[in-house]
């Protein structure tokens, strides 16, 4: 509800290329999307190790066995730009999963995928060099809890920190 009105405010400015609906986990929600006309959506995965596959889920509470082939037959010839959130990557699985992603968006283009993960590992720089753009949430809430002690040293320590991570990477 709250992204609709959103994006009800927003349509007059030009940006509909430029702005991207979260969590797009559902057929039903992706047919919205689509008729929206937006560039770009966001998406959660689950890789599914046993059968080499992705679900679109946020955590397995939430998953309804909507597989990603599935998943994309519905995208619409709008969308541009797909940010692909895999939930359960980690430093164990990161060159398997990065593969995979590249063989199931095999007819999609590869500059259009942004892969996007909430952990930031070294081991990120493979994805990159399969061809993903890649992505990862920075953990602003530690910078957030160390502005409300109201101590600037420290926020500028922690600030550091977070830019070192982000050069880190490719």
């Amino acid at each position: 509800l709250f992204q609709s009105m959103n994006l009800a405010l927003l349509t007059g400015f030009n940006l509909d290329k430029r702005l991207a609906v979260h969590r797009v986990n559902t057929l039903k929600k992706l047919s919205r999307v689509g008729d929206l006309e937006l560039g770009s959506i966001e998406l959660d995965m689950i890789y599914r190790p046993a059968k080499n596959d992705f679900e679109v889920a946020h955590d397995n509470e939430s998953s309804k066995g909507l597989l990603l082939a599935e998943y994309l037959r519905e995208v619409p010839n709008s969308i541009e730009k797909l940010w692909l959130d895999v939930k359960n990557v980690n430093d164990e699985n990161i060159q398997v999963v990065a593969s995979s992603i590249k063989a199931s968006f095999g007819s999609f283009n590869l500059q259009s995928l942004i892969f996007e993960t909430s952990f930031n590992s070294p081991l990120l720089a493979y994805a990159h060099d399969e061809g993903l753009y890649t992505s990862f949430y920075l953990p602003t809430k530690r910078l957030l809890d160390v502005h409300r002690s109201g101590n600037i040293a420290e926020q500028h320590r922690v600030a550091k920190l977070l830019a070192k991570e982000v050069h880190s990477l490719k």
